[in-house]
């Protein structure tokens, strides 16, 4: 995670192949207006501000969000099992086209992350 951190720090706003640790937390730091993109991410990511982020064809299972200012987030082809989204602000957020249990799960089943831990 310090890695991650310190190009974060240096101003670094798109990361591409990034594998992060299962017991890593990003801690209040601000991630909006970020882009993953096949990142496999196990890290706690609770209460964060996450507003206009992109996470495409990455691995988001287990990831819990819950609290996160998720507005305008995209949320394309990843992989969701175990993720929750449990009092999140979900305005705008588009979830397009991502995968759980081998079965993709369209828009209308956005609401269910917010409400259980998948």
């Amino acid at each position: 995670m310090e890695s991650f951190f310190a190009e974060l720090e240096g101003g670094k706003t798109f990361f591409k192949d990034y594998e992060f640790p299962s017991q890593g937390s990003a801690g209040d730091r601000n991630l909006s207006g970020l882009t993953f993109e096949y990142c496999f991410m196990f890290f706690d990511m609770t209460g964060l501000n996450l507003r206009n982020t992109k996470f495409i064809n990455c691995n988001i299972k287990t990831v819990d969000f819950s609290g996160s200012d998720m507005r305008n987030v995209l949320i394309r082809g990843c992989s969701v099992e175990g993720m929750s989204m449990i009092g999140c602000q979900i305005d705008g957020l588009i979830f397009d086209g991502n995968w759980y249990m081998g079965s993709q799960m369209p828009q209308e089943d956005l609401e269910w992350f917010t409400k259980t831990i998948g």
